[in-house]
């Protein structure tokens, strides 16, 4: 194979074998971990690519995060696939081999070096710690502002390419790098080929009119750039700091005649190259104050009488450390790893001096330029996630390597090589031993892919490998409500509650299992605590509402979905609450107007418009009534309740065939109902049906003993 074809047979054996090795999640279901909010349950994302979704993506700060592009991204994904959550996964796996050939590609073009460029591609592509990013649904901001990222990179070093900066290096007196081996051979190889091909070698006028036209075009790649970085803040701000990490690459591999040292001339070419980047430092900086007021709004920042500042710089060397372990030693991960609080001095002393001593080896080996930026990659792009200002209740987390990590995979890379420079025969063993690396990774991240095929494998395997893992008891407890194992639930809520106290979601949880059991004191008792311990926590308002309903306090339940609805308007499971409360107190036009507000935030909810065709039907609304009844049913065929509801809306319309259809399919669905029978058998009564009529009050009597109204209409048959 000539090394001319060698870049695209590396590029399509990697997209080829990353996609092989993560292709299982496009059988996957969303998971009960922020997909409901990011897609599976946002009435936003599933009304698509409209103007005013595309206004809320950009004003909101829904999930305490402001990404618009990402938004958009999955709107885009649910007007194509809907609810199945296989295209969804889809999408993000075609990002990450995206980002994985365009890794290898980039590192080609900055350095030159075509196999060390490969290998650490496939590192990125091949890690089981990236799993997260890929396999996660709510993961896709990971995925997408990498992609930006990759093309920022990109953009940017052709921009310092068409400026030829190489009378920059020797004007600073800066050695050229030495040429990769790869692209020596390369060259030879060009040239042998246009001495015996006959083709003519480009004169000096030639070589400068290429130049000038490459100096022209470095001003749109800059912007370029620029363009595809705000891309990249909108998909997520984890990318502010970008700018940094540019003027590392200006370092090395670029090598725009800059050294780590502190003479004038250095600092001044230093500052020319931080001036250079001021446009994107503005970016980053926008972006960041955004996110922060976003995430301070929504209740995610700690504060110091959460977390004091002490804590979280103990915890910040602990995960670096963390980090650079799981990287070697990719072993018990976990969808959500529990902040400690503090650690032990020891661990701490230890984190902070190994981190030390890296970062002074790494500046002292100068000679060795990738060092000091692949170290400073990985320290400088985790700082936004790292806990100095802590989001959430993770220590740490795997979607955070997902940038980070490349740093290291390139100190490695090279370092192998440099290494193994003066091998005579070094060909073979280091092909085999990257294959065996790469296939060792690959099966580790096939088994990881593994847990997240459902919620249940994911937080069973999460409570298997971590200790003390709320979320994980807590999350595992909502999958088995919704599964109908209320029993088990019950048991990993309250050790949710047991090991965080105070975590308001949990009460929530274990309330609703307490309610799907009747267990409706109870229940309450635990809306009530969630209530009081944050009394934002609209889905907590909305049951204890429920829950008030059913003990019969209705207007203490109204108070309770008007406040869940002014802490979350656009609420529709609480405005069909609402809707019902009022409509069990008799106050129709009010219940209506609730229910018309539920079908307008959740068009797709069978329930909202069959409770709002009851009560269009009792308000005497009977046509209006049939089409939200019809919708419902269309919705959800298998609503008994629904097609009850539309044989008393035709049976008013004296369209009594199709009363009695409606009623038979009803009873197909749920034979006990004595309400359909005698609904049925009111219908043959009017048809002149007797006999049938008279078979249907009577199972209606069977099933509810002393039913007035089919008591009433036997008497009225007998006669």
């Amino acid at each position: 194979m000539k090394v001319r074809g060698a870049p695209l047979f590396l590029s399509l054996l990697l997209a080829v074998s990353t996609f092989i090795v993560f292709v299982p999640v496009v059988s996957y279901q969303f998971v009960n971990f922020d997909d409901g909010d990011y897609v599976s349950s946002n009435l936003h994302v599933q009304g698509g690519l409209t103007w005013e979704n595309v206004g809320w993506a950009f004003n909101g700060g829904h999930a305490a995060n402001w990404h618009p592009l990402t938004w958009l991204s999955h709107m885009l994904d649910w007007e194509m696939f809907g609810p199945r959550a296989g295209g969804h996964h889809l999408v993000s796996v075609i990002l990450h081999v995206l980002n994985s050939v365009l890794l290898f590609l980039l590192l080609r073009q900055v350095t030159g070096a075509l196999w060390r460029s490969a290998l650490v591609a496939a590192l990125f592509a091949l890690h089981p710690l990236h799993v997260e990013s890929v396999a996660w649904i709510s993961e896709r901001k990971d995925v997408l502002s990498t992609f930006f990222f990759m093309l920022t990179i990109g953009a940017y070093a052709k921009y310092v390419e068409g400026r030829g900066e190489v009378a920059e290096k020797q004007k600073f007196g800066k050695q050229r790098a030495e040429i990769p081996e790869e692209t020596k051979i390369q060259r030879r190889q060009t040239s042998v080929a246009t001495a015996e091909g006959g083709m003519s070698v480009s004169t000096p006028k030639q070589r400068n009119t290429e130049a000038a036209k490459r100096s022209l075009q470095a001003p749109i790649f800059y912007l370029l750039s620029l363009f595809c970085f705000a891309l990249g803040l909108l998909s997520k701000p984890m990318l502010v700091t970008v700018p940094f990490l540019l003027l590392l690459l200006d370092y090395w591999p670029l090598e725009r005649g800059v050294e780590l040292k502190f003479n004038a001339i250095q600092l001044r070419h230093w500052k020319s190259l931080v001036n250079e980047k001021i446009p994107f430092f503005i970016l980053a900086g926008v972006s960041s104050v955004v996110t922060f007021i976003v995430q301070r709004k929504a209740g995610s920042v700690w504060s110091v009488a959460d977390l004091p500042l002490a804590s979280r710089i103990e915890n910040t060397a602990v995960a670096y450390c963390r980090y650079l372990g799981k990287l070697f030693w990719p072993a018990k991960l976990s969808v959500f790893y529990p902040h400690p609080g503090f650690w032990p001095v020891l661990v701490v002393i230890f984190a902070a001096v190994l981190l030390v001593t890296i970062s002074v080896l790494v500046l002292v080996l100068r000679r060795l330029p990738y060092l000091a930026v692949g170290w400073f990659w990985f320290i400088g792009t985790l700082v936004p996630v790292i806990g100095l200002v802590q989001v959430g209740w993770q220590s740490i987390a795997d979607r955070y390597t997902y940038i980070p990590y490349i740093g290291i995979f390139i100190i490695l890379v090279w370092l192998t090589e440099e290494f193994t420079r003066r091998w005579s025969a070094r060909v073979i063993p280091l092909t085999i031993a990257g294959s065996v690396v790469l296939i060792v990774l690959a099966m580790l991240t096939r088994q990881q892919v593994g847990y997240w095929r459902d919620s249940e494998a994911l937080f069973s395997h999460s409570l298997v490998v971590t200790e003390h893992n709320f979320v994980a008891h807590h999350n595992l407890g909502l999958t088995l409500v919704y599964q109908g194992r209320t029993d088990e639930a019950i048991t990993h809520f309250a050790q949710a509650v047991r090991l965080r106290p105070k975590y308001a979601d949990s009460y929530n949880g274990l309330g609703e299992a307490l309610l799907r059991q009747g267990r409706v004191d109870e229940a309450k008792q635990m809306f009530d605590k969630a209530v009081s311990l944050r009394p934002d926590l609209a889905v907590a308002r909305n049951n204890l509402g429920i829950a008030l309903t059913r003990k019969g306090y209705v207007d203490q339940a109204i108070g309770e979905f008007q406040e869940a609805l002014r802490v979350k308007p656009d609420y529709a499971k609480a405005c069909n609450n609402l809707g019902m409360a009022f409509q069990a107190q008799g106050r129709l036009d009010e219940a209506i107007t609730q229910l018309q507000e539920a079908v307008r935030l959740a068009p797709n909810e069978a329930e909202s418009r069959n409770n709002l065709g009851m009560a269009l039907g009792r308000k005497g609304r009977v046509d209006e009534a049939v089409v939200q009844l019809e919708q419902a049913i269309k919705l959800d065929p298998k609503d008994s309740q629904a097609k009850h509801n539309l044989g008393l809306a035709f049976s008013k319309q004296g369209r009594l065939d199709e009363a009695i259809s409606c009623f038979d399919q009803a009873l197909k669905l749920a034979p006990d109902s004595p309400d359909t029978h005698a609904m049925l058998g009111a219908a043959f009564a009017k048809k002149g049906r007797r006999q049938e009529a008279i078979v249907q009050l009577k199972l209606a009597l069977k099933l509810r003993p002393g039913y007035p109204e089919a008591e009433q209409q036997l008497r009225e048959l007998a006669r």
